[in-house]
Formats: C-alpha cells, structure tokens, sequence
C-alpha cells in the first residue's frame, strides 16, 4: 500500500515540476496546441494505468498524468479567466475551479460502482477515453488565451485604440517579480496556507474518531467538508467581487481560525457541525486567493508564469501539511499541539499577506519606481 501510494505523490510532483514550463510556454506557443497535448497526455496516463502490471509502470503513468494536469486544469484556467475578466473575475474563477469539485462528487460514486462491475483495468482504460471525449473538443476548438484573438475585450474593459499600436499589460514580469517583497511575502503566505490546510483537512476522520466519533459520523464531517468547499469557492468570488480583495481577504482568514478554535470543542456535535462549515470555506485558500492575489499584486504582464511558481509554493505546503500533523499526533498522543500550531500559521499568514497588500501602490500602481529597493 505504501509504494502504491506513492503514485499519488509522483503526480503531485511532476505537476508542480511542470506548471512553471507550462506558464512559460503558455506565452509561446499556441495555447490551445498545448492544452491538447497536455489533454492527451493526461488521458493516456490513465489509459496506460489499465496495462500497469508493475510499480514501475504506474508510476511513469503517474508522472504523466501530473505532467497533463499542469496543462489542463492546474495553469490555464486561473490564467484564462485572468485574461478574459476584469469585473466579475472573482465568480468567473469560482465557477471554473467548482468545477474540479463537481466532477469529483460525480465521478467519485461512478467510478467506484464501475470498478464493481468492470474490474479496476477496464474502469482505468474508460476513465482514460471518458476524459479525453470531454477535454479535447475544448482545447481544440473553444479555448482562446485573449479575448483580442477574437477582436473582443475582456469583460470590463475597454476596447483598443483604433491604431493598432499594442497595448502592454500592467504588471511585473517574473524577473521584476522576484526582486520585490510583495513576491516572497505571497510565496511564504501561500506555503503558510497550504501547510495549514492540509495539516488540518487530511486528519479529519481520524482526529473526530480519535475524539470518540463513530467512524461514520467522522466520515460524514469530512464529506461534508468538501461539499461546503463548492458554495465557499462560489462565495468567496462573490465577496471578492462586490467588497474587493482586502475586506474578501479578511472574511476568508476568519474561516479556518474559526475552524481550528472550534477542533478544541468539537466533542459537542454542534461545534462538528460548525466545524465543517467554517473548515469547508477555509479550504478556498488553495485555489482562489493564489490566482487572485497574485494578479492582483504583480499584475497581468507575466501573470502565467509567476501564478505558477506561487503554485510550487502552495503544493510544497499541501506536501508538508498532513505528514507534520501526524509526526506532531505521534510524538504527543494528541491532536491539540498541532491545532495551536496552524492557529499560529495562520495568525502569522494574515499579518504576511496585510504586509504584501501595503506594498501594492510602490511595485504595481507606480511601476517606474525603484522597485531593486
């Protein structure tokens, strides 16, 4: 079980090695070519998994599904929406990241009665075909990466001067990027987060159990974690968009504190149930706020590549998150020394991230400025 397991590790991992090649290339080369290789990649990782008769084998299909999940659904959605909205890009980023929910509580219950009925390599080789038949008709005929390649504007903004002269996106490249103090105060912020997170969310089941839950109760609070997760990611583009990034930032960081405050009382099932609630919107951190904050400090100029290496910083944090809980519970014999720790991360995460919306006006509004300082 563990050298399977570590097929799970092998995708996290050749996605993150991938996604910053991907940023790049998304400024190079015609996006909807690559998203369709990296489509077809991602679907025959699957459909080789259905041939796999050793570790070896899975795990070279793991590394290329991690690498086709960077070129699908990990960069080009955050940076298409980014390019296509200016208003309303909070709830356009929400919509497209639900998405990955939706088809996990769809496919989910499917693939579990398909592997009943057909055996695990048939399920792998119909997964495989099932994917391609939904992602190539995208990348191959309606994904653009500007609105410009169909002489539109974004929605929000204003229409091009009627010179031609082409107009240069505000922002920071990722070589002006990495000189400033916004850009590592986001990595750190994100790190933080994703530390946090899945230090908490991986240990549900077995800390409520371990509390003197049933193992289905615990279950259920788990589940119900990850369906509030939808309607948070839905919420908070909504507050983004209607109060802006700072006032939806503050509402964001109350949710896990909250969540953590509530652990040290959850033997009550009120306090569960409002732990799940609270848990579930706080999990937003490790999609929404990355693409937002980070257009939002360091502009649209270099937005592909710089959104992905602030992707490397948040999977480096999911990484190190569940395992450091579960050192921390066998040192200790309790759960509550790591609940103190996140409550630490995120207090010090909130005070990072205040710090790096202070810097806006010196690096972004007034780019001439001497930003090297």
């Amino acid at each position: 079980m563990g050298d399977i397991s570590l097929t799970t590790a092998l995708m996290a991992l050749s996605a993150m090695l991938a996604a910053p090649v991907v940023g790049k290339l998304m400024k190079m080369v015609n996006v909807r070519g690559l998203m369709t290789v990296c489509g077809l990649i991602y679907s025959l990782g699957f459909i080789l998994f259905s041939w796999s008769t050793t570790l070896t084998h899975f795990y070279i299909c793991s590394v290329l599904i991690g690498i086709g999940a960077a070129g699908t659904y990990l960069i080009p959605p955050s940076v298409l929406v980014t390019n296509w909205f200016e208003e309303k890009r909070g709830m356009a980023l929400a919509v497209a990241v639900t998405g990955g929910g939706v088809g996990g509580m769809l496919f989910g219950p499917i693939m579990s009665s398909m592997i009943i009925h057909f055996g695990l390599s048939r399920t792998f080789l119909i997964f495989g075909i099932i994917t391609a038949i939904l992602i190539l008709p995208a990348t191959l005929f309606i994904i653009r990466l500007n609105p410009e390649d169909m002489d539109l504007v974004p929605l929000g903004g204003s229409a091009a001067d009627t010179n031609d002269v082409p107009i240069e996106e505000p922002g920071l490249t990722l070589r002006e990027s990495v000189k400033t103090l916004t850009f590592w105060l986001l990595c750190i912020v994100f790190l933080l987060n994703g530390i946090a997170i899945m230090g908490v969310q991986m240990h549900i089941p077995a800390y409520f159990e371990h509390i003197g839950y049933s193992a289905t109760f615990a279950a259920f609070i788990f589940a119900a974690v990850n369906g509030i997760l939808i309607l948070g990611k839905l919420g908070f583009g909504g507050l983004h968009d209607k109060f802006g990034t700072k006032v939806s930032m503050y509402i964001l960081y109350c949710t896990p504190i909250i969540a953590v405050l509530l652990l040290f009382a959850a033997r009550i099932k009120l306090f569960a149930m409002l732990f799940a609630l609270c848990s579930g919107v706080s999990a937003v951190f490790m999609t929404l706020p990355i693409a937002l904050w980070t257009a939002e400090l360091l502009g649209k100029k270099d937005f592909s590549v710089i959104f992905s290496v602030m992707q490397i910083f948040s999977t480096i944090g999911v990484a190190i998150g569940s395992p450091l809980t579960g050192f921390i519970f066998d040192a200790s014999g309790s759960y509550y020394p790591a609940w103190y720790l996140y409550l630490a991360i995120y207090v010090v995460s909130l005070v990072l991230a205040m710090l790096a919306f202070s810097q806006r006006k010196t690096i972004y509004e007034y780019p001439n400025l001497d930003i090297s300082a």
